[in-house]
């Protein structure tokens, strides 16, 4: 991916149903922005003629792409942004991004980075257009943890440099074909059907190219787990889960059960499973909601949808819910509670 394509979307005029910001007051900028990100200090360190900044927005499922610019030199100071990642991408100009451990410039043909957590200074100079991607620290770590190996450490990208085009092609490409929808007269990859699978894709592209303190701890799969005689604690937990899987069971409760520490537990699960104790726990659930989905479709338990369903089995974020089902069963959720003919 070059940055010209992401410029030549740039000077095509998005579409007014998209735009979240055009304004001239730097204090309305500032207040749309926090609401946005987190709370920070917008400063206004050059103004060649006069403020003005243009900003659109179109959503992936929990992912937010935003396209902004503006004329001025700004430094925003933000505070730690604790639930997200975000992901910036300069058209055009330039920006740095700086923390307590220092600072990097990212130029068109990189990408910078913010890690949650994180206290950080954002200065734009140079006319500078840019890309920004909001995703959900939940919605990577859980697809971290099953492409992953448990470290014991929260994830973070290398936000230390500024990461090149060549490193990552596929996600700048999928990033492209995402910004294109400001500009087409419909939407695309984020309409309704399409957003959560984008998502979905978007989240791996993330893990598989950019790099990060987990990719060097590839998760064994479910052909290379152990085989012999699985361990008493995770058979333990795994009676838990069969029993309790629509409680809210959390890491540490499975760890109270099973007798051992998380350490342990997470190695056996990972050699006996192939699958993280989590990540077994979200297997069992959707199990049970195909069963219970596909007694109603055959007409041996009362109608339900497929959120009443989903909900009562543990999943409250339909759209991961939706993606983890069609992963793991290869149709959508309805389809399988569709009425049997």
């Amino acid at each position: 991916m070059t940055v010209p394509q992401f410029a030549q979307l740039f000077a095509q005029r998005p579409t007014a149903r998209h735009t979240i910001i055009e304004s001239n007051d730097p204090v309305v900028v500032n207040d749309r922005f926090a609401s946005e990100f987190t709370a920070h200090q917008l400063e206004v360190t050059r103004v060649p003629r006069r403020f003005k900044t243009v900003a659109q927005m179109v959503r992936i499922g929990g992912a937010t792409l935003y396209r902004v610019s503006s004329a001025a030199d700004i430094r925003i100071t933000a505070s730690p942004m604790y639930d997200r990642f975000v992901f910036y991408v300069p058209v055009n100009g330039n920006i740095q991004i700086s923390r307590k451990s220092g600072s990097i410039d990212v130029v068109p043909g990189q990408i910078g980075i913010a890690n949650p957590s994180e206290p950080f200074s954002l200065s734009k100079f140079d006319n500078c257009s840019l890309i920004a991607l909001k995703v959900s620290r939940d919605a990577i770590e859980r697809e971290a943890e099953s492409m992953f190996a448990s470290t014991g450490i929260p994830l973070a990208f290398d936000a230390n440099r500024p990461i090149s085009a060549q490193e990552c092609p596929l996600f700048l490409r999928l990033l492209d074909m995402i910004h294109a929808d400001l500009v087409l007269p419909d939407d695309r990859l984020s309409n309704a059907s399409c957003s959560e699978p984008t998502e979905a894709l978007l989240i791996r592209l993330l893990l598989r190219e950019l790099p990060n303190n987990q990719a060097a701890h590839p998760c064994p799969t479910e052909q290379t787990a152990g085989s012999g005689p699985v361990p008493y604690y995770v058979r333990r937990v795994e009676q838990l889960m069969a029993n309790d899987a629509r409680r809210n069971l959390s890491m540490d409760e499975l760890v109270a059960v099973a007798g051992v520490s998380a350490r342990t537990l997470y190695a056996g699960f990972r050699q006996y499973r192939g699958v993280s104790p989590m990540r077994r726990l979200r297997e069992v659930r959707l199990a049970n909601v195909r069963a219970d989905l596909a007694a109603i479709g055959s007409g041996e338990a009362p109608r339900r949808t497929v959120t009443e369903v989903a909900s009562d089995w543990g999943f409250n974020h339909m759209g991961d819910f939706s993606s983890a089902y069609r992963e793991r069963f290869g149709e959508a959720p309805s389809k399988t509670l569709k009425p049997r003919t």
